[in-house]
């Protein structure tokens, strides 16, 4: 997409995909600019902040050094203009300036929007990995679409093996999740 001209969307949880993107973009050191909108910055600050939680903090402090944070309108409406990419909440289109760069990208074959998160059910995300649309009334999507696994957590088995494996756990409470074992 970048090589032919054009820019890419990652629509992108503002809470730690955002940045595992961002860091893996800048690891990669794409020579193209790459944007980030929403509250992912200021995520990432305090993620920053308390590097000895973090797994990749050079290249997330590279990210942030390097990459160009949307600070309003004005650099919105350049960033979808340019040949890059964007990294922008919210990760399944439902709302958030992911929104308006879908609006802006989605017509031209040249572009790309990529997920990288979860899709839940009756979301836009989750339409256009069905139908390729972002609603029922819209136009197919034209732009390339690809959809790339980045799990955020362990699996139903894995979890479970990890509770089986504590040995000193008196009461296990599970938070989102069904355990059908």
């Amino acid at each position: 997409v970048l090589e032919g001209g054009g820019t890419v969307l990652i629509p992108a949880f503002s809470l730690s995909r955002s940045q595992e993107i961002l860091a893996v973009l800048a690891e990669k050191d794409i020579p193209y600019p790459v944007y980030y909108d929403g509250m992912s910055r200021t995520i990432m600050e305090l993620m920053i902040n308390n590097p000895e939680y973090i797994n990749d903090i050079d290249n997330l402090r590279k990210a942030y050094n390097e990459f160009r944070y949307v600070r309003g309108w004005e650099d919105r409406n350049k960033a979808w203009k340019n040949n890059g990419v964007i990294v922008a909440s919210a990760g399944m289109l439902k709302g958030g300036p992911a929104v308006y760069y879908y609006k802006k990208l989605a017509e031209n074959p040249k572009n790309g929007i990529f997920l990288v998160s979860y899709q839940a059910e009756n979301t836009p995300g989750r339409k256009l990995l069905e139908n390729g649309k972002f609603t029922d009334e819209s136009p197919l999507l034209k732009a390339r679409f690809q959809m790339f696994d980045f799990s955020s957590h362990a699996g139903n088995r894995q979890l479970l093996d990890i509770v089986k494996s504590s040995s000193s756990l008196e009461k296990v409470i599970v938070v989102h999740a069904s355990l059908d074992n």
